[in-house]
């Protein structure tokens, strides 16, 4: 028996196969560093989770 899918073409660019094999998941990096959750008090849980988050700027943007 043969799996298609672990078979790539003869034909493919390897820089294509190895796009293609790579993990769809865009945020497969992002749990590695997760920031720690602030203990204070006075802020919810859900509010220092979300001021702990960092988020990159666009240099476009303007």
């Amino acid at each position: 028996m043969t799996y298609p899918q672990n078979e790539r073409d003869l034909e493919t660019p390897e820089g294509d196969a190895a796009e293609q094999a790579a993990v769809a998941d865009p945020n497969w990096a992002d749990d590695a560093d997760e920031p720690a959750v602030s203990s204070s008090l006075e802020a919810p849980e859900w509010d220092a989770q979300e001021q702990g988050r960092s988020v990159p700027l666009d240099d476009d943007y303007r």
